[in-house]
C-alpha cells in the first residue's frame, strides 16, 4: 500500500508521541520500584527511559526530562547508600540545572563519601533556591546541622536539630527517619529521648518498613545500654531480633540487606 507523505509524517509524530510517553511511563514504574525497595528493577527502568530520550530527535528532546532522570537515580543511589554514583548523578543533573532539591542530594552523597566541606557548602547552596520557613528549607537546615555534628560542632548541630526537627512532623516517616540519624550524633541523653520519640511515631502513624523499625529498636538498646538501663537495653534488642527476615527461598541475604523503608 502506498503511503502519502501526510501519513508518514502522522505516523513519524506518533511514534515520536509514543516514545515520550514511554520515557514517562519507565519513569513512573522506577518510582513504584524504588517505593517497593525493588532497587535493581528502579535502575533498568531509568536506564532505558534515558536510552529511549537519547534516542529522541534532537529537536524532541527535553533537557529537564534527562535532568529528571539522572536526579531520580541519584536519589535511588543515595538510598543505597552508593554515594559516588549518587553524587556522579546529581551533577548531571545540576549540569542542567542547580535546583535546591539536586544540591541537597548533592550534599547527601558527599557527607556519605565524608566530604563534609563540600556537603555544607552544597546545603548552604540549596538554603538559597528554597522558599523560607517550607519543609524543604527545614529539611535541608537538618542535613547541613548532621554535617556539623560529624565535624564536632556538636553543640551548634543540637541547637540546629531542635530548631529544624518540629517542621518535619508533617511527613511522620521522614521525622522518624531524623530522629534516628540525629540521634546517632548527638549526646546519649538526647540520643534517648529522640529514638523513643522516633519509635512513637512509626507505630502511631504504622509508617516505616522492617529495616527502620529495626534499626531505631537497635540503635535504641545501644543508647539505654549506655546509659546503664541493661535490662530495657535487652528487651529492646529482642524486639528488633523479631523484626529480622529470615532467608527465603531464592533471595539472597545481600536482597535482604538492601531492604529499606
Amino acid at each position: 500500500m502506498r503511503m502519502t507523505l501526510a501519513s508518514v509524517l502522522i505516523s513519524t509524530l506518533a511514534a515520536q508521541t509514543a516514545e515520550r510517553g514511554t520515557v514517562v511511563a519507565a519513569n513512573q514504574q522506577a518510582q513504584q520500584a524504588q517505593a517497593a525497595g525493588e532497587y535493581a528493577l528502579a535502575e533498568v527502568r531509568l536506564r532505558y527511559a534515558l536510552r529511549v530520550w537519547a534516542q529522541l530527535r534532537p529537536g524532541e528532546r527535553n533537557p529537564a526530562d534527562e535532568a529528571v532522570l539522572h536526579g531520580n537515580l541519584a536519589a535511588l543511589y543515595v538510598e543505597q547508600q552508593e554515594y559516588a554514583q549518587a553524587l556522579a548523578e546529581c551533577e548531571r543533573a545540576l549540569a542542567f540545572r542547580r535546583t535546591g532539591e539536586w544540591l541537597n542530594g548533592a550534599g547527601i552523597a558527599l557527607q556519605g563519601l565524608g566530604r563534609w566541606g563540600e556537603a555544607e557548602a552544597a546545603y548552604g547552596e540549596s538554603l538559597l533556591g528554597v522558599v523560607p520557613g517550607s519543609y524543604e528549607e527545614a529539611r535541608t537546615r537538618f542535613n547541613r546541622a548532621t554535617v556539623w555534628a560529624q565535624q564536632g560542632r556538636t553543640a551548634e548541630a543540637l541547637s540546629e536539630m531542635e530548631a529544624v526537627l518540629p517542621r518535619l512532623e508533617s511527613d511522620p516517616l521522614s521525622y522518624a527517619t531524623a530522629l534516628w540519624q540525629a540521634a546517632t550524633l548527638v549526646p546519649t541523653e538526647r540520643a534517648r529521648v529522640w529514638l523513643e520519640r522516633a519509635q512513637e511515631t512509626l507505630e502511631r502513624n504504622r509508617v516505616g518498613g522492617l529495616f527502620l523499625r529495626r534499626m531505631v529498636l537497635e540503635a535504641r538498646a545501644k543508647a539505654e545500654k549506655k546509659a546503664g538501663e541493661k535490662k530495657k537495653a535487652r528487651q529492646l534488642r529482642e524486639q528488633a531480633a523479631q523484626l529480622r527476615t529470615p532467608p527465603k527461598a531464592g533471595v539472597s541475604v545481600e536482597a535482604l540487606r538492601r531492604e529499606r523503608y
